[in-house]
């Protein structure tokens, strides 16, 4: 409510205090909830701030205005995937002396990720990874990285190395802030990745123990990881149906993963597990099940259910447009005869009658 305390900027505004006799400080009981980073409208919130960004970079005439901008660039570009300018700007960030508190390490994390989804020379993206371990020694995300990138050059021995070194930092970030010291968490977001690595070098290496727990420990940090889970099965494929189930019920729910385990596992697991996991899927994924267990009769029927809803949702999203797509995707699924046929049945819109019908069936629609 102070006059003299403002907002400034037009995007990632900072409060100033004008008269500067007053001192702000940490209100330890106060919490926010901020979600503005959500993987859901992170993209548009970067689509309706870069405009905006790049007016204000044309209005800079300071280079102190111009400075202030690059870390909000560099993430909008990130956010678009843009990688070449989000490389740009995290380098602008860096040379600035720039460090964000509590992500200390940010613009290096972002600079290495960015160069390797723009597929820099790997000995570029290696040599940026040095320099930021030797500014940040402490931070396990860098050791992540370099596991990454040296896995991907089929060095399972350096990239094994890196990442167990960042798991002993890790070991000692946990400890911190078991006792309350704030620390820089991102790592944790790469936990998961971590152990897939090390179950994917120790299944290489036909250390199949070590790489059945490390796979679980990745699954414990993110359950949805279709690769660990599949490597966890593959390893363990000759163990007994109810060892196997007893295990991965530790992580998942029956009814509420089952249709996620039937995709995820098909191929890699017994038909019992297959049959346990399948039991309450109602989608198409159900035609996995059946597939597992030898009842081809019934996933055919399941799987042909699937792709005759697909077929005519295909044909009505043509009828709504102005011309036929020529990628020829939708011959390839259906008769051009049938086409023509449909086409001539919706000029008396029974189509939509039929679009109506459909949605209704799926609970999309009321009568």
């Amino acid at each position: 409510n102070s006059p003299y305390i403002r907002y400034v900027g037009a995007i990632h505004e900072q409060v100033v205090n004008s008269q500067g006799n007053k001192k702000m400080v940490f209100a330890d009981k106060l919490e926010f909830l901020h979600t503005g980073y959500s993987g859901s409208i992170a993209r548009s919130k970067a689509e309706r701030n870069l405009p905006i960004l790049i007016s204000e970079m044309e209005k800079a005439t300071t280079e102190k205005e111009r400075r202030r901008l690059y870390p909000y660039l560099m993430d909008a570009y990130n956010n678009l995937e843009d990688y070449e300018k989000t490389v740009y700007y995290a380098k602008k960030c860096i040379d600035n002396g720039y460090q964000q508190i509590g992500l200390e390490g940010n613009f290096y994390e972002t600079l290495i990720l960015a160069m390797h989804n723009a597929h820099k020379p790997v000995e570029e993206v290696l040599e940026t990874i040095d320099k930021a371990e030797k500014d940040y020694p402490q931070e396990p995300f860098f050791p992540f990285l370099r596991g990454m990138v040296l896995e991907e050059q089929t060095d399972y021995i350096g990239a094994e190395q890196a990442v167990l070194k960042g798991l002993e930092l890790r070991k000692v970030q946990e400890e911190k802030m078991s006792k309350g010291i704030g620390v820089s968490d991102t790592a944790r977001g790469m936990l998961f990745y971590a152990y897939e690595r090390l179950g994917n070098i120790y299944s290489l290496k036909g250390n199949y123990e070590k790489a059945a727990d490390n796979y679980f420990k990745a699954l414990q940090e993110h359950k949805y990881r279709i690769e660990s889970l599949r490597g966890l099965c593959k390893i363990l494929q000759d163990t007994d149906d109810v060892e196997l189930i007893e295990l991965l019920n530790s992580i998942y729910d029956r009814k509420k993963d089952g249709e996620f385990m039937a995709k995820a596992m098909k191929g890699y697991v017994s038909q019992g597990v297959m049959s346990y996991y399948g039991k309450n899927v109602n989608s198409y994924e159900e035609g996995y099940t059946y597939i597992a267990t030898h009842r081809y009769d019934s996933a055919v029927v399941k799987l042909g259910n699937r792709y005759r809803e697909l077929v005519q949702l295909g044909i009505l999203g043509i009828n709504g447009m102005n011309e036929r797509p020529q990628d020829g995707y939708m011959e390839i699924l259906v008769s051009p005869n049938y086409l023509d046929r449909f086409n001539d049945y919706s000029k008396e819109n029974k189509a939509v009658r039929r679009l109506q019908e459909y949605r209704v069936r799926l609970g999309l629609e009321k009568k």
